[in-house]
């Protein structure tokens, strides 16, 4: 059976054939507006029983099923778990980058740049401050160099820039791939500085491991255009 028909005074309409709709002048419906309420009116729904054993499997039965590879205890032993956490800036700092839009004539531009300028403060306090405090240990040769801010200083920085984010209509970009480099940095860069910091003194460093290979290397290198020259 044709899911519709010609309307026989509506010049380039249709009516169902098998109920009154788009029937009458003047009533005519799409083709596509007919075709539509004829599936819907002629399809059966499926009954359960209609559906073979072998298919009418209950999710329910599967959701506590899991792979035992999936199973693991990341507990030690012995109790003693050392457990590294993302900073609470850090953490502020990456839900703000994920929530970011762009702003609507709706929303607060005020709150929006007050955001922006959280995120602008992290960048001084939680990248630059870092590395200003290894330089300075570096060059003042005092290992417990550090810059550290105060609550207010952090405030200050924020509403400083906030303001000046403002005021030049700037928008930091803000990208997935820039959240996650800025997650994964806050979950490894304290670990590993922790590593670095507690590390033994008497045991030389990759680096200096390294170089000390290269120069003996170039050495021997020179040493075998000797004896050939």
């Amino acid at each position: 059976m044709a899911k519709y028909e010609k309307h026989p005074t509506d010049e380039g309409k249709y009516q169902c054939p098998i109920c009154d709709y788009g029937h009458g002048e003047g009533n005519g419906k799409s083709r596509q507006a007919v075709s539509k309420h004829f599936k819907i009116h002629t399809s059966d729904p499926i009954e359960e029983a209609d559906i073979p054993e072998s298919l009418n499997i209950k999710i329910e039965e599967n959701d506590d099923s899991k792979p035992e590879w999936l199973s693991f205890d990341m507990s030690d032993e012995s109790g003693e778990v050392e457990t590294e956490s993302i900073s609470p800036l850090a953490s502020s700092f990456i839900k703000g980058m994920s929530k970011q839009e762009l702003p609507t004539p709706q929303k607060e531009l005020r709150q929006f740049y007050q955001t922006q300028g959280k995120m602008m403060s992290w960048i001084f306090t939680g990248i630059i401050d870092p590395l200003i405090s290894w330089y300075g240990r570096a060059i003042t040769t005092n290992p417990d160099f550090k810059v550290s801010r105060s609550e207010g200083d952090v405030e200050l920085l924020t509403d400083s820039s906030a303001q000046w984010l403002e005021y030049r209509q700037i928008q930091l970009p803000v990208t997935p791939d820039i959240i996650m480099g800025v997650t994964v940095a806050s979950m490894y860069a304290p670990v590993m500085y922790k590593i670095h910091k507690k590390r033994d003194p008497n045991r030389p460093s990759l680096f200096k491991r390294w170089k000390m290979r290269r120069t003996l290397r170039k050495a021997m290198k020179q040493e075998r255009m000797k004896k050939d020259a």
